[in-house]
């Protein structure tokens, strides 16, 4: 339930579009209910149809604090040795508005329901020019404002103060990835300059299901596209003609731009074939508008072993990694889109090939005949495949800005295997911490703030890591005055033994005294 419910007003977009007044809203701790206080979403005029909800004049929400000193007996003044901050104190200025007694009621009930000071809502606040900051809040004193026949007059004024119990607003995290990255043996650019006609004979082999009316060409700025105008069911399957060394393979495709791809006849699909032998033996990753699955092909026959549905269907300029074959065994299998795992399983029994040395490697593209038009997959912009080998070290960075005004301390997120080095602070001035081995799939997160340091198993945070942590991390993310006045650092990183399923995704959350 939102207040006001309804959509917005003429004057809210305008005002939303000019960026005149800060977005101020509150949702419940369980989410019921979101309270706009203050910008376009808000009540814009008391008794407006639509518009019972809660008006903020004023809004006081920086966080106090005290000053830590030292003081010798015959010392003039005091030695300034550290800032303290209290809770952050919120206080709201508000009014309640209805065009009904009814509804006055309904909403103030609402609101009290809203707060307890054993739970915390959500509060937010933005502009377009200081970007969006949050704060966990929860009740810090009874409601003031004495009733004045308020239900005659359909308006309540009172006085509203909250805390943030660590005293500072969130900004939007800083998050970047490291993946080791293994030696690529085969790769293609299909969307490249000069790319255009038909695939080269010479790299690779394309075998069309039975009927088919098109085929899969190429072209610049497009990728490896399906060419035909009919409408119907048809697949080709293209392979390389290079090999991998070994049947533990990841292989990438980066997905092409054009209309292709965005249909209403159905679900188009374009697959990552992997450990492909010469007896019709592979295993297939299937992408799709549907969801993702994987096949087992045995002498030809595909059965399914696996299927997961799509929150979001597949988008141009993403990149697919499938990895067949990890350091769990060469049955077990991921798929990581852009920078985040869909999914990771293990194969039941053992009924799927997995050739001895080499195999091969390619794509797809399927096609869909549909009610409308026939569904058409999106192009392959670029094809990559390598060998999913454990690689003695890999080394990179992380790249993280702190906008807020506070010292900034990373969470760390370690998917193993491997062990891994992560410097202490900008350039690793402070040195650095070694944390590992962790097994293959073990998942670790690292909190270097000092004063919650700690080192968690995700998955079984009953497992205590801190034997496998060495060092110590004792240098922030220095804040800064203004947001636009922050700049990217770079940490270090490094993986032992790791291979490419295994990540650094580094966190930083900026936090601020008040928003920007």
């Amino acid at each position: 339930m939102t207040y006001p419910s309804g959509t917005v007003t003429p004057l809210g977009a305008s005002m939303l579009l000019n960026n005149i007044d800060p977005n101020l809203w509150v949702t419940s701790a369980d989410g019921e209910r979101t309270f706009y206080l203050m910008g376009g979403l808000s009540p814009v005029a008391p008794g407006v149809p639509g518009q019972d909800g809660i008006i903020v004049q004023s809004i006081d929400m920086a966080a106090p604090f005290k000053h830590k000193d030292l003081q010798a007996a015959q010392q003039d003044g005091v030695t300034w040795t550290q800032t303290v901050y209290e809770p952050g104190v919120i206080a709201l200025q508000g009014e309640v508005h209805a065009q009904t007694s009814v509804g006055l009621t309904a909403v103030w009930d609402a609101w009290q329901g809203t707060w307890n000071p054993r739970q915390q809502c959500t509060l937010e606040h933005i502009t377009l020019d200081g970007g969006y900051w949050w704060a966990p809040v929860r009740l810090a004193k009874a409601w003031q404002g004495a009733v004045k026949n308020d239900r005659r007059y359909l308006y309540r004024q009172f006085t509203h103060e909250c805390r943030i119990d660590d005293a500072f607003w969130r900004g939007v995290p800083a998050i970047d990835v490291y993946y080791p990255t293994p030696t690529v043996g085969i790769y293609e650019n299909f969307s490249g300059e000069g790319s255009s006609g038909t695939l080269s004979s010479s790299k690779w082999t394309v075998t069309y299901s039975s009927g088919h009316s098109g085929a899969v060409s190429q072209a610049s700025g497009v990728g490896a596209y399906w060419n035909d105008t009919g409408n119907s069911t048809q697949s080709a399957e293209v392979i390389s003609k290079t090999s991998t060394s070994t049947p533990y393979q990841v292989v990438s495709l980066t997905l092409g731009s054009s209309l292709q791809g965005f249909n209403l006849g159905g679900s188009a699909y374009n697959d990552i074939w992997c450990r492909v032998d010469g007896s019709g033996n592979a295993i297939v990753c299937r992408i799709g508008w549907s969801g993702v699955y994987v096949y087992r092909v045995n002498s030809g026959v595909f059965t399914q072993m696996f299927y997961k549905p799509l929150q979001l269907a597949p988008g141009h300029g993403e990149v697919w990694t499938f990895f067949c074959g990890t350091q769990n065994g060469p049955r077990t299998y991921a798929l990581r889109r852009n920078n985040s795992w869909v999914f990771g399983f293990a194969e039941y029994g053992a009924a799927s090939v997995v050739p001895s040395s080499t195999c091969g490697v390619g794509f797809g593209l399927e096609t869909q005949g549909g009610a409308l038009a026939m569904a058409v997959p999106v192009p392959v912009a670029t094809f990559s495949a390598s060998d999913n080998a454990s690689v003695s070290t890999y080394a990179g960075y992380v790249t993280l800005c702190n906008i807020g005004t506070e010292d900034g301390w990373p969470t760390y997120t370690l998917t193993g295997p491997g062990q891994f080095v992560i410097g202490d602070g900008p350039g690793g001035v402070g040195g650095s911490a070694i944390i590992g081995p962790l097994s293959a799939g073990q998942v670790a997160q690292v909190t270097t703030l000092p004063r919650l340091r700690s080192i968690v198993d995700v998955y079984d945070p009953t497992n205590n890591l801190y034997p496998l942590m060495s060092g110590r991390f004792t240098t922030p993310i220095p804040g800064v005055a203004v947001p636009g006045d922050a700049s990217s650092v770079t940490i270090p990183v490094g993986i032992s033994g790791g291979d490419a399923t295994s990540s650094i995704v580094a966190n930083l959350t900026p936090l601020r005294i008040a928003p920007a």
